[in-house]
């Protein structure tokens, strides 16, 4: 299965911002997503977030004029 990663801007310009030896362990990274999906079960400290599913929402203050 091929797999793509897709960086926003903000990360790309950070990225490119860094030390060379910052950017090299990032490509190690992103290419470790890319190669075997983005669970990645084998870092050190790595785990699902478990517990109680939070759902934030949001209304305008129209909307609440509205209810």
């Amino acid at each position: 299965m091929q797999r793509t990663a897709n960086l926003i801007g903000k990360a790309w310009k950070n990225c490119n911002k860094a030390p060379k030896g910052v950017q090299e362990i990032f490509q190690v990274l992103l290419a470790e997503m890319i190669i075997g999906g983005p669970i990645r079960n084998r870092w050190p400290n790595y785990g699902k977030i478990t517990g109680k599913k939070i759902v934030i929402t949001a209304t305008s203050k129209k909307e609440d004029q509205l209810m």
